[in-house]
């Protein structure tokens, strides 16, 4: 295991943004991932997991403990005998494959329920922390990673050793799931998926990638960490955070090199040179302006990494 000093983080962030790691290493195996965070826990230091770096927000001041990159991109794909007759597609992935391999290994197999995930930069393990989603294939209701997860291979934080957790044993929710608690890490994660034409997979991959290239400002030109907050009860009914924001009069807001989207609200972009402590402003005063207008505070959905003054 090589143990690196002083890394920047904002290398590995979609956001372009963040101060250096006091210990970096990179996992690209099962046994290194384990042995990683047995070292933070020998040493008592905290550690961080970093998988595709979106959805977060990494202090200017970096991380004072031990950044793990999840490199650990393990792929197969195998077959499991449910009956005598009846046959399940099995996807098993390393928790720092990303997401895009998966979908492409799936849909050169005809193998459905990845497709709907298309176009957003995540590991296997960021999409279970996260419970990850998009919508449909008819644009009426929400496709959760939840729906095609069977059970996941994970280091037990607090006895040191690994077990199974199964679908329910999850938690999952909106944007959650029992991850959050800190006392599981995913190893590697197995999925159950149905036979489905490559031609029908590629036309919703398609299909996705056109919607979010649409209506999602390019992390390419803007970096960001995608979708900011998370929809919220407004009127007695759920509403996507971008509405408020927008109605609000905030769309196009900027501190400093930070901005709200012209293009969709709920993401706030890097115009070059954005300090994590720009980003956290803006996070601040939509909150503030959207509460005055309309009673609800806004809950970020972004996790925040390394210690954050406010201003």
């Amino acid at each position: 295991m090589h143990i690196e000093k002083n890394i920047h983080l904002k290398h590995f962030t979609t956001y372009k943004i963040g101060g250096p790691a006091d210990e970096f290493v990179i996992a690209r195996t099962r046994q290194e991932l384990k042995d990683a965070i047995l070292y933070a826990l020998d040493r008592g230091i905290p550690y961080f997991i970093l998988g595709a770096g979106a959805n977060i927000l990494v202090s200017d001041q970096g991380f004072r403990g031990l950044v793990i990159r999840n490199k650990y991109d393990y792929l197969a794909l195998e077959e499991w005998s449910a009956t005598e007759t009846k046959k399940l597609k099995w996807l098993r992935a390393g928790s720092g494959t990303l997401m895009q391999d998966a979908i492409l290994l799936t849909r050169n197999h005809g193998l459905s329920g990845f497709e709907h995930f298309a176009g957003i930069p995540s590991t296997v393990g960021g999409a279970l922390w996260q419970n990850l989603h998009f919508m449909n294939a008819s644009r009426d209701g929400t496709s959760y990673i939840s729906d095609v997860f069977h059970h996941a291979y994970v280091f037990n934080i607090k006895t040191g050793s690994e077990t199974i957790l199964y679908n329910n044993d999850f938690r999952f929710g909106y944007d959650t799931s029992i991850l959050h608690a800190g006392n599981h890490v995913v190893l590697e994660a197995v999925f159950s998926l149905q036979k489905l034409s490559r031609l029908k997979i590629y036309s919703q991959i398609k299909s996705n990638l056109a919607w979010r290239q649409e209506r999602h400002p390019s992390i390419e030109l803007l970096p960001s960490c995608g979708s900011v907050f998370k929809k919220t009860m407004y009127q007695g009914e759920t509403i996507a955070a971008a509405k408020l924001i927008d109605q609000a009069g905030l769309k196009g807001y900027c501190y400093r090199q930070a901005q709200i989207s012209t293009i969709h609200p709920n993401f706030i972009v890097n115009q070059g040179g954005a300090m994590s402590r720009d980003i956290l402003y803006i996070i601040r005063h939509v909150q503030k302006v959207v509460h005055e207008k309309f009673g609800v505070m806004l809950e970020p959905e972004i996790r925040f990494v390394g210690e954050f003054a406010e201003s």
